[in-house]
């Protein structure tokens, strides 16, 4: 009788505790959804569009209308290794993702579409730029001879110094765990707390509006708390990577001010303890009501679930994979907690890490279809959970509130026959072993394949929806609507700059808007590249490829490095021509190969037409310089009768177009070129380069017999 009245008084309280705590304001991010909008080392990924910033500000049209909130970018500051995890330079954010320019101008659209950019704040560690632990913009302090307190006294750097490495680290032992990659910061010090806090400002600069923080088992939470409480934020998360869900609780706890909780934290409890291995392993019985830091009343708004990360994916035991994906899917986002998506999950593709590479498919349609069952339903972090099935299957019903009188989502996860009881269910979405029922048909936006870029004349895009609803799109920027061209297959886009936009409609209600910019030019019939290089060289070879969809492909005849053998031209110049192109922009490496092997190379360089390099610098693997005034041996040089002006010039620069031109571009000195769009219908053209570095620029006029005009402008 006592363990009765005991049990009763337990669950009293728990549902006391639940009424009590979702009495109070809902947080403006009780009902996000996150997408983590990139996987491992995703810059070196969309070259094609120019870099992984213009491949994101390219998305974000799809990525609003998906039903995504919050989106969790990359570590922004450059650094070692490129994805951006041991920063050198914190307030230098041109990277390899990207020129800061091109930072500010996608934060400023993930803004404009309602979302909030997150920032990847590493800050746990950094790494030094002439030796180990000599800092750099900002130096906090740190010479050649002293690290002024900020290096924690047991990192790395001391252990065996010797004085190339940098002065040795002075500050207090390392709070946490230790990070050998990095000089691991003493976040007792007061220039590493001013730093951080500097930092922050700078990132807001950026326009980031939130915070996930990396590797927080290095350092106390009770600083974490500290910078919140320095700057304003949308929302915070914390990369505690660890399934004891006691601790991860106590990190929260360690970024609150007086219980009001600042910081959420990735649900590794969730992932590790339960959703793992009861998908891996079929055992539903792990997954229960009160599963993980989602499932407790008091955590769940401040966890955020997940299906793998760029971490994870990795893990042999505990990473999910296959059809697994889209049943976890099924589950985070029917769930409580505010769930992320995955990147890879969710465009698909081949990602390796480690010596561990992961093949995943493309899974928006269905993911799509998720979200929009949670958004419509009103699933949200406060939601309540009653289990129906957890032994031959999961099944569960999903009510938008404790005590509401009916379950707003009904979900079945595992082979088994399971419908929900009552009427009036709708079966939204399914696949492999899973389903999920509402009560309200849903509508998601229409996909446009592929993304908004540069391509040649006779590129067709395609467009996908969820069965049983019809697109409607438009080519010249307006809003579609029902009466606007029915989709019906592949659409082959005209030449000049397009805005598609698309919706779906179904019943008479329609979707969210996407949309996609694309620069469509004719396709020459060749392009000729030619480089000069150091006189050292007694042999040359080239390495050539283009990004097919993200995917790199091969020009070369001989399709092992170093590539195919090339021969010099009368001037000196190492000459190659590439017909076989199929994409706008083909990507060149020089090298000194004599076709089995090359100690020495040129960066990686990229052009969409004719064009002359120069080598330029010292190293094994050198810089270029554009010579425009070189022609190549199958074109003539066409009549030098136009001006850029003015120049230089700390803006725009203007020309005189001539009437058979076919297409403008802009490129810099390695080659890269500048999504500027000029319209070509007007006698005289301008291009705005305010936004762009300083330094040298290429103009080129191409004309639509295959001829090209180049000058150069100096942007001040």
């Amino acid at each position: 009788m006592k363990k009765a009245i005991l049990c009763l008084a337990i669950i009293f309280l728990s549902a006391f505790s639940s009424k009590k705590l979702h009495a109070q304001t809902a947080p403006a991010y009780l009902d996000d959804i996150m997408f983590q909008a990139f996987g491992w080392d995703e810059q070196t990924r969309h070259s094609a569009e120019g870099n992984y910033y213009k491949f994101l500000q390219s998305k974000v049209s799809e990525l609003k209308a998906a039903g995504f909130d919050m989106i969790w970018m990359p570590p922004p500051s450059k650094s070692t290794g490129g994805v951006g995890y041991i920063p050198t330079e914190l307030y230098n954010f041109s990277s390899d993702w990207g020129p800061s320019t091109d930072l500010t101008a996608t934060t400023a659209a993930i803004k404009a579409a309602g979302m909030h950019p997150i920032a990847d704040v590493v800050v746990n560690h950094r790494g030094g730029t002439s030796n180990w632990s000599t800092f750099t913009n900002p130096d906090w302090g740190t010479t050649l001879t002293t690290d002024n307190g900020t290096i924690c006294s047991t990192d790395e750097v001391n252990t065996g110094w010797v004085a190339s490495r940098g002065p040795m680290g002075t500050g207090a032992p390392d709070e946490g765990q230790d990070f050998s990659g990095g000089r691991d910061l003493d976040h007792t010090n007061t220039t590493v707390q001013a730093g951080v806090k500097a930092y922050l400002l700078k990132l807001k600069e950026q326009g980031f509006e939130g915070w996930r923080w990396d590797m927080t088992k290095g350092f106390n939470t009770s600083h974490v708390l500290d910078y919140l409480n320095s700057t304003s934020y949308y929302y915070s998360v914390g990369e505690y990577l660890d399934g004891n869900q006691g601790l991860l609780q106590n990190w929260i706890n360690g970024s609150s001010n007086n219980r009001a909780i600042q910081s959420g934290t990735f649900d590794f409890s969730l992932y590790y303890n339960s959703l793992s291995p009861a998908l891996r392993n079929s055992n539903w019985s792990l997954l229960t009501s009160s599963t993980g830091l989602a499932g407790s009343v008091d955590y769940n708004s401040n966890a955020v679930t997940l299906v793998d990360n760029h971490d994870t994916f990795t893990d042999a035991t505990n990473a999910i994979l296959g059809d697994n994906i889209m049943k976890g899917y099924a589950y985070i986002l029917t769930h409580k907690g505010i769930p992320c998506v995955f990147l890879p999950h969710y465009y698909g593709g081949t990602y390796t890490k480690s010596g561990v590479t992961r093949t995943y498919t493309n899974n928006k349609t269905k993911i799509d279809e998720l979200m929009a069952v949670r958004k419509k339903a009103g699933i949200d972090s406060w939601s309540s959970v009653t289990v129906d099935q957890n032994s031959a299957f999961y099944a569960a019903y999903i009510y938008k509130r404790y005590g509401d009188a009916s379950p707003a989502v009904a979900v079945r996860i595992g082979s088994g026959t399971w419908s929900p009881a009552g009427t009036g269910w709708i079966m939204n979405t399914y696949g492999t072993d899973y389903a999920v029922w509402s009560k309200s048909a849903i509508l998601t936006a229409p996909s446009i394949s592929p993304s908004g870029a540069t391509y040649f004349y006779g590129q067709t895009i395609t467009m996908t929806a969820s069965s049983g609803s019809t697109i409607h799109y438009t080519l010249d920027g307006t809003d579609p609507t029902i009466s606007s061209t029915t989709y019906t297959g592949a659409v082959t886009l005209p030449i000049g700059t397009i805005t598609v936009k698309a919706i779906a409609e179904a019943s008479g209600a329609t979707s969210a808007i996407v949309s996609g910019t694309y620069t469509i030019q004719y396709k020459p019939a060749s392009i000729t590249v030619r480089f000069k290089a150091p006189t050292s060289w007694t042999t040359g070879s080239i390495w050539v490829w283009e990004l097919v969809n993200s995917v790199t492909s091969s020009l070369n005849t001989k399709k092992t490095w170093p590539g195919d053998l090339i021969t010099k031209d009368a001037q000196g110049y190492y000459i190659y021509t590439i017909s076989n192109m199929t994409q706008p922009t083909v990507f060149i490496i020089f090298n000194n190969g004599n076709g089995t092997t090359a100690t020495e190379q040129t960066v990686d360089l990229s052009t969409s037409g004719n064009i002359c390099w120069e080598y330029s610098g010292t190293s094994s693997k050198y810089s270029v310089t554009v010579n425009s005034s070189c022609t190549t041996a199958v074109e003539t040089p066409a009549e030098d009768s136009w001006n850029l002006y003015p120049n230089p010039t700390n803006s725009s620069v203007r020309f005189s177009l001539p009437d058979n031109t076919s297409n403008v571009t802009v490129m810099t000195a390695l080659g890269k070129q500048l999504k500027v769009a000029v319209p070509l219908n007007q006698p005289q053209a301008e291009v705005d380069l305010s936004n762009y570095p300083s330094g040298v620029y290429y103009v080129t006029i191409w004309s639509k017999d295959g001829l090209r005009r180049t000058k150069s402008v100096v942007k001040m």
